[in-house]
């Protein structure tokens, strides 16, 4: 779903996850 991935709040909540993950 791109619609989904160019969603700001989905972008900002993967970023997170990855920072977390990381």
């Amino acid at each position: 779903p791109r619609e989904i991935a160019n969603d700001p709040r989905v972008i900002e909540a993967y970023l997170g996850s990855e920072e977390t993950v990381a």
